[in-house]
């Protein structure tokens, strides 16, 4: 009479395959299910945390991406001395524009470089302690900022009206982003 396999050596007996429709599980009871690889893969996709501008996730919070719809964006920074990176982009069903954006935010040195490849449709102005990028179409256009290192020390990125940065513009630096197509 054979032994009885434990289960261990069940297993360790099965052949390895990188393609497969359905994985072996088990149930909130313990009880054995098969669970195809697409059901598999929703549900640890559902587990993953999703990073946003308030919560880390996968990874940093500061290196969340950040939208707004129709309005000015503005970025808090977490300190008035840095030289924040960003990649943006802007686009409407008329227009699109890609932007690399290094603004300075020293006191004394207000300021920053941007590129800008496609159209140069917006405008952005710096602060001690914000960015504010703003859509020269102010309706049915979407902005996307990603911070493009760990160390662009953004606080948060919020939507502002354009009536309140026109209210703050002379306080501020204007950036004029270079066009490179």
């Amino acid at each position: 009479m054979g032994a009885i396999k434990t289960m261990k050596e069940v297993e360790s007996a099965l052949p390895q395959k990188k393609e497969i429709n359905y994985v072996r599980a088990l149930d909130k009871d313990g009880n054995p299910i098969l669970i195809s690889k697409e059901d598999l893969a929703q549900v640890v996709g559902e587990l993953l945390p999703i990073a946003t501008p308030s919560k880390n996730g996968l990874v940093d919070k500061e290196m969340a991406p950040s939208s707004v719809e129709n309005g000015v964006l503005k970025v808090n920074l977490i300190s008035e001395y840095g030289t924040p990176t960003f990649l943006i982009s802007i686009y409407s069903a008329a227009s699109i524009g890609i932007f690399l954006l290094a603004a300075q935010t020293y006191n004394q040195k207000l300021g920053g470089k941007c590129v800008c490849i496609g159209e140069n449709n917006l405008s952005i102005y710096v602060g001690t302690k914000n960015i504010y990028i703003e859509p020269h179409e102010h309706s049915n256009m979407n902005v996307c900022i990603i911070p493009l290192s760990d160390h662009s020390g953004v606080e948060s990125v919020e939507k502002m009206e354009f009536e309140d940065l026109d209210a703050i513009k002379d306080k501020l630096t204007k950036i004029v982003p270079i066009a490179l197509g």
